[in-house]
């Protein structure tokens, strides 16, 4: 027998195997315990996929009737308008994940009818197509329902950090 062979059988062999097992069952473990909860973190994500938020845009942009604009672009979170006006107000909703849409509606949920209601999609950050102008139902699937949602009918497939910007009339 070889010096390097002689010198392997002399090393504490059982004990190597006991550090290795210890080391390895713990990684192990986790491994598993993270692989099958990740269907449940996709679930609790899905719960809340986007963030939504209201746009003052850049000053540069266009106007906007219902903030002071500066060289800024701001996103809000909630927005006060005045009573019994006709604004366009801009929204940006971004994903955290990937997924699909078949159709988004928009309204107040805390006594919409009381609520101001969209009515029509007014795309400012759009200069020209079909998109720019939508009414519900002239030509299009988008409707109005009877709580004063508006929905917005387009299959989107969205993929996490993108961006959905637009205005909507109320």
């Amino acid at each position: 027998m070889s010096a390097a062979a002689t010198g392997l059988a002399s090393w504490p062999w059982s004990m190597i195997g006991v550090l290795f097992s210890v080391t390895t069952w713990p990684i192990t473990l986790l491994v598993i315990i993270f692989l099958n909860r990740r269907p449940e973190r996709r679930v609790n994500k899905l719960k809340k996929p986007v963030d939504a938020h209201f746009v003052v845009p850049h000053i540069q942009y266009h106007a906007c009737a219902y903030a002071r604009q500066n060289e800024h672009e701001h996103l809000l979170k909630t927005l006060v308008l005045p009573s019994d006006s006709d604004l366009v107000v801009d929204m940006c909703m971004k994903s955290h994940v990937h997924f699909e849409t078949s159709q988004i509606y928009l309204g107040c949920y805390e006594n919409p009818l009381d609520k101001p209601q969209p009515y029509e999609i007014c795309n400012r950050f759009i200069t020209t197509g079909r998109k720019r102008h939508v009414i519900p139902g002239d030509g299009n699937d988008d409707y109005l329902d009877k709580y004063g949602y508006y929905h917005f009918v387009e299959k989107i497939s969205w993929s996490k950090n993108m961006d959905k910007v637009f205005g909507f009339k109320r």
